[in-house]
């Protein structure tokens, strides 16, 4: 165990020192792997960023929009479908209404008779 120890030490201070070895231990492929990581250039975004950002912006901004860009789908259909399902259930209560009354209207006439 301690030429084990001795061997990850030593690989260890290889590492750290800039020279990285052949690591035959997991935790040094891992420390090598994170050594490997530029993390100074994925913290920096490149310069030209906030440029194109801006003019990919201004550049949909100024499309014309169309018809169902403006009108989107889901909202005129939800309206249609609100539409007809209010007149199916107007349509509804008046045939209730119109049976009532004409049931009313044959129950006088039975007792008129």
């Amino acid at each position: 165990m301690t030429t084990n120890l001795e061997n990850f030490t030593h690989g260890l201070d290889q590492l750290l020192a800039g020279h990285p070895g052949s690591a035959a231990d997991q935790a040094l492929q891992a420390a090598n792997a994170l050594l490997a990581v530029d993390l100074d250039a994925e913290s920096h975004p490149p310069k030209d960023l906030r440029s194109r950002w801006i003019s990919r912006t201004q550049q949909t901004s100024m499309k014309k929009k169309t018809f169902l860009q403006i009108f989107r789908t889901r909202p005129v259909l939800a309206t249609i479908l609100a539409v007809i399902l209010g007149t199916l259930i107007v349509f509804c209560v008046a045939m209730g209404v119109a049976y009532t009354r004409r049931r009313k209207s044959n129950a006088d006439n039975e007792q008129k008779v």
